[in-house]
């Protein structure tokens, strides 16, 4: 395959030049999976590809399904961990992901997933917890909501995420934490 941002860096132009035609010329497949996703302009097309990027460990256009989730998650997607193994289960031992591949994956999981709740109603939801109005919460009640509500998380997942976000006082800034969380 050749890559959108590849032709586009070898013929010197910028992605608002003759996009039409480099996506019509050097990604015909690519075009369609564009109308399907989220990723309905060339700028969403790059950052999915950059973002894919950081994944391909290798450097061979592709990512191990162990990344598959993280990767999905950092173009906007928030599966839950079944829905990840699921997908990955269709794999044949060693499978490694194309670009196209997680394109169409994107799009499928996009379409058939159920509104899972955005950054804002997060925050919203974790504001209750905010005593002091000053969007700080408690690692401790933030610990009791992700080890008992909805997909439940390890204690060692919670330790790992947290130490991320808890402060000297054992506060969490939680619109921060939702963000970085649900963006990647």
């Amino acid at each position: 395959m050749i890559c959108l941002s590849d032709s586009i860096v070898k013929r010197g132009r910028t992605p608002t030049d003759d996009v039409s035609c480099t996506l019509h010329t050097d990604c015909g497949n690519v075009q369609n999976v564009l109308h399907k996703s989220p990723a309905k302009s060339v700028f969403h097309f790059l950052d999915f590809q950059t973002k894919f990027a950081l994944y391909d460990k290798r450097g061979d256009g592709k990512i191990g399904s162990e990344e598959l989730g993280d990767a999905l998650r950092a173009t906007g997607l928030n599966p839950s961990a079944e829905e990840v193994t699921k997908i990955t289960q269709g794999f044949i031992g060693g499978h490694r992901i194309t670009f196209d591949e997680f394109l169409a994956l994107h799009a499928s999981l996009r379409s058939t997933s159920q509104t899972k709740g955005t950054v804002q109603e997060f925050t919203e939801g974790l504001q209750m917890l905010d005593r002091d109005q000053n969007n700080l919460i408690p690692a401790s009640e933030l610990r009791h909501v992700l080890t008992s509500l909805g997909e439940q998380m390890t204690e060692e997942e919670v330790d790992k995420l947290l130490t991320k976000f808890t402060d000297s006082r054992g506060m969490v800034n939680y619109p921060e934490f939702v963000k970085k969380v649900m963006t990647g």
